[in-house]
């Protein structure tokens, strides 16, 4: 559930993740709201809801394994400073 980064594997910081840190969550959780405001179901958006608060949660955790394993992680966060939705850090 929450994964660490693996050894080997390097900061990626271009794409998507130039804009936001965790982008991944962000897809899920704008899907889910997408979906549950296209279909009027409330509890979509709900799950929505409760999802980018798990996903910041989850995603501020990992983020400490990041900063572990990566020097420049500190430098990646200020460029970078919204964790899941650009203008809301």
């Amino acid at each position: 559930m929450y994964p660490r980064p693996k050894g080997e594997a390097p900061l990626v910081t271009r794409g998507a993740y130039a804009r936001v840190r965790h982008p991944i969550y962000t897809g899920v959780t704008l899907l889910w709201l997408g979906l549950g405001l296209v279909s009027g179901n409330l509890a979509r958006v709900a799950l929505a809801l409760v999802a980018l608060v798990f996903f910041d949660r989850k995603a501020a955790r990992e983020e400490q394994w990041l900063a572990e394993q990566f020097p420049d992680y500190e430098d990646y966060r200020q460029r970078v400073p919204w964790r899941l939705i650009p203008g809301i850090r």
